[in-house]
């Protein structure tokens, strides 16, 4: 989410997806359902 949002960083939507991927394939189930959410599975 810090990236999405930008806190603390410059946002990057490239970057947020690559830790959501990272946290996703670890099956943590936020991270997949924002993925879903934002279209990047």
């Amino acid at each position: 989410m810090i990236y999405i949002k930008g806190y603390g960083v410059t946002q990057s939507y490239q970057e947020a997806v690559k830790w959501f991927r990272k946290a996703a394939e670890q099956g943590d189930a936020l991270a997949q359902d924002a993925l879903r959410k934002i279209g990047a599975e």
